[in-house]
């Protein structure tokens, strides 16, 4: 008998360069803070609430938690409570020019 044990590959390339996400090429940058969060997090929207910001908030298997919208203040403070247990946590902002940030931040309690 003739078993085939083992990996067997075929027409592989190895390609060099950079993998993963972009950095933020465009110099405009949302802070949040604290990180990690204890009682809350603070998204400062600096100039972006003339650019009618959204803000998602999802947890680690993409699941959005929550959403905000028709923000008029800079600041956004949401009570740990309200998003869920200790953890990371990740977000996304978007603009009505066509602006999109993300990144992710940590609740310990």
């Amino acid at each position: 008998t003739n078993k085939l044990k083992g990996l067997y590959l075929d027409d592989i390339r190895l390609i060099s360069g950079n993998t993963g996400i972009a950095g933020n090429a465009s110099g405009i940058h949302l802070n949040v803070f604290p990180n990690p969060g204890f009682e809350s997090i603070t998204f400062d929207l600096g100039n972006f609430t003339a650019s009618q910001p959204e803000i998602f908030i999802y947890n680690s298997t993409g699941v959005v938690l929550k959403h905000f919208s028709s923000l008029h203040s800079t600041l956004l403070q949401i009570p740990v409570d309200e998003i869920g247990s200790d953890g990371m946590y990740f977000y996304t902002m978007r603009t009505n020019d066509q602006q999109f940030l993300a990144g992710k931040f940590i609740i310990q309690r």
